[in-house]
């Protein structure tokens, strides 16, 4: 399992706010056993993400509940934020902000 997010939460539901991504990529652009591609485990808990959602597999949702669900709700703020701030944090680990004046 290689880029798989694991949710856990003490109810039925898993409230996330972020962006999340989980990707898998081979070095010779080959495809391997889809187990071992990027998604979501949902450990027999719902979804409920403000934000986006990145993975290589949606169609394997493994462990969602019997009539359980995943709701991505994209934040409105996402394209023009109030303050925009921009990070990124790679193995240069560099950061860049920017602010400006109205």
């Amino acid at each position: 399992m290689l880029g798989r997010f694991q949710l856990a939460s003490e109810g039925s539901v898993a409230k996330i706010r972020a962006s999340l991504v989980a990707t898998t990529s081979f070095s010779d652009n080959s495809t391997y056993n889809p187990g071992m591609e990027g998604g979501i485990d949902f450990n027999d808990c719902s979804l409920d993400l403000m934000g986006n959602l990145v993975v290589d597999n949606l169609f394997e949702m493994r462990n969602l509940p019997k009539n359980g669900f995943m709701r991505i709700t994209h934040d409105p703020e996402l394209y023009s934020p109030a303050y925009p701030v921009r990070a990124s944090i790679s193995p240069t680990k560099s950061l860049l902000a920017v602010s400006y004046a109205e």
